[in-house]
């Protein structure tokens, strides 16, 4: 099986957004407790599934249905299709990783530069943990083998985990672990039995990038308190129960009580600031109706939200969904633009070569 035709799942699971308390603590002995010493400078985000919770048929029936209220008939039509295409191989892939005894999978980005800008392969790793319950030689054969996708040199056993990934990657994950994150240490929350989970921890240096950048984001600029993102903002998760039980849980962690309270100020600024945005509004009109659900509760350590079944669904409609779109349109207007400049610089080079 290769990590391309794992990532099915995460494009689905996206889809159809958590339900394990936020104030519960992660066992030190469970797998997503275990792959934190990996997670070096250049990862900022982890999802962690929970195989032995999906279910596709409920997976894709959600899917169908909140597409078919953010669609268009035409674009809609073909989602169907995709879905479709998309079940049967998920339930396949699901039934071989099930039978080898796995219970987690985490794919892990990584911005490392010497990676590729592809965004669906060489940015994402996947990690496998291996337990008492994986038949490991059967698992290695699995992702060797015939119609596997996989070459030997694109996993690797180290540690308590199976990893796959390109050639970069795999050498940074040899050998034991090595990270030297000190928010790593406070990380407690994740790796629970929740079916999905979503750890974000963007690097220091990159939260001073976007401190400074975020003034720049709006007209009049945003007053950004100094140090509120850069020194406060920390790490956060979203926890996620899958359909037919729909819910989601998210939090924000702060270094201490009073980045909290900056970093509630600044979220809640910035939502005004969207809801009062009339291009937003004219090409999304129920997107007021969306983000007046993200209003954290305020923590000694953080923020939290917790979105029960309609709640979800209407966040997934009115914002999740349609932000994903938008993106995915960016990113595939972006590669189109790099094609083509890469094309037109071939096509000069080569007529400098053909002139005398």
């Amino acid at each position: 099986m290769s990590r391309y035709k794992i990532a099915v799942f995460l494009m689905v699971l996206l889809i159809s957004a958590g339900h394990c308390p936020l104030s519960a603590q992660a066992s030190p002995k469970h797998p997503g407790q275990k792959l934190l010493p990996y997670l070096d400078d250049h990862v900022f985000a982890v999802v962690q599934v929970n195989i032995t919770r999906i279910d596709v048929d409920a997976l894709i029936s959600t899917a169908t249905d909140v597409l078919g209220e953010v669609l268009d008939d035409q674009a809609f039509a073909q989602a169907q299709k995709e879905l479709q295409h998309i079940k049967p191989e998920a339930q396949q892939e699901l039934s071989k990783l099930r039978k080898v005894g796995i219970e987690f999978l985490y794919y892990v980005f990584d911005t490392n530069e010497e990676n590729d800008t592809d965004l669906d392969t060489d940015m994402v790793f996947v990690a496998i943990p291996i337990s008492e319950r994986v038949n490991e030689a059967a698992l290695l054969k699995m992702l060797a083998g015939p119609g596997s996708g996989n070459s030997p040199g694109e996993f690797v056993r180290a540690g308590a985990f199976v990893f796959l990934g390109n050639d970069s990657l795999l050498k940074r994950l040899k050998g034991p672990p090595r990270a030297t994150r000190p928010e790593l240490d406070t990380i407690d929350a994740f790796g629970t039995e929740a079916d999905v989970q979503i750890l974000l921890i963007p690097v220091s240096y990159k939260r001073r990038i976007l401190e400074a950048m975020l003034p720049t984001f709006s007209n009049p600029p945003l007053q950004v308190q100094k140090g509120v993102i850069s020194n406060g903002l920390m790490w956060a998760t979203l926890t996620i129960d899958l359909p037919p039980q729909l819910s989601i849980k998210g939090h924000i962690h702060s270094a201490d009580s009073a980045s909290a309270m900056a970093l509630n100020r600044l979220l809640r600024t910035i939502l005004n600031r969207v809801h009062g945005l009339a291009a937003i509004q004219q090409t999304n009109p129920k997107l007021s109706a969306g983000l007046a659900l993200l209003s954290p509760e305020l923590e000694k350590n953080g923020l939290s939200l917790t979105l029960d079944e309609k709640q979800s669904r209407d966040l997934l409609v009115n914002v999740i969904v349609p932000a994903v779109m938008e993106t995915s349109r960016f990113l595939e207007n972006s590669r189109k633009r790099r094609e083509a400049l890469e094309t037109q610089e071939t096509a000069e080079k080569a007529q400098a070569v053909e002139r005398p």
